[in-house]
């Protein structure tokens, strides 16, 4: 996926929303009256996990069910990354289902910052590991997380 600039407001719900407000407001005012405390959360978590290493493994905490890595770790022989790609995938259109196409475009970047945040929270939380994200068109834009320990 491209990481291009994204002009919020070129949603048509966003732009209609603003359309009648002289001066124009900006998406921080959107998120003011649009978006509760509760739903920030909620997205914080999501976007900058708790993560839990576990048998070699470096998982989103939430996506971690031990019989579920288990059989992961068997059916992939044990292959660490791949285990963890399989575990640590998060397509956009599970999270947010987009209504048209504008909003397909808007989730390919939605996912290139979700992979950034992914990233840099399993990096603060194991600094000592060499963390790495991807983007891919799955079932939509999809963000895979996988630890490089060579």
């Amino acid at each position: 996926m491209k990481d291009e600039a994204f002009d919020p407001f070129s949603l048509p719900a966003l732009a209609a929303w603003r359309q009648p407000f002289d001066p124009p407001p900006s998406v921080s005012d959107y998120v003011y009256r649009h978006v509760s405390v509760t739903d920030a959360v909620a997205l914080a978590s999501v976007f900058a996990p708790r993560f839990v290493d576990v048998q070699g493994c470096l998982l989103v905490a939430e996506n971690y069910e031990p019989e579920n890595l288990r059989t992961w770790l068997a059916q992939l022989e044990g292959r660490a990354q791949d285990v963890e790609r399989m575990i640590n995938h998060q397509s956009l259109w599970d999270l947010l289902p987009p209504a048209g196409e504008d909003e397909e475009r808007a989730l390919e970047q939605v996912a290139l910052v979700m992979a950034d945040a992914w990233r840099a929270a399993a990096q603060r939380q194991f600094p000592h590991l060499q963390v790495r994200t991807d983007v891919v068109d799955d079932y939509g834009p999809t963000v895979l997380l996988w630890t490089d320990r060579g």
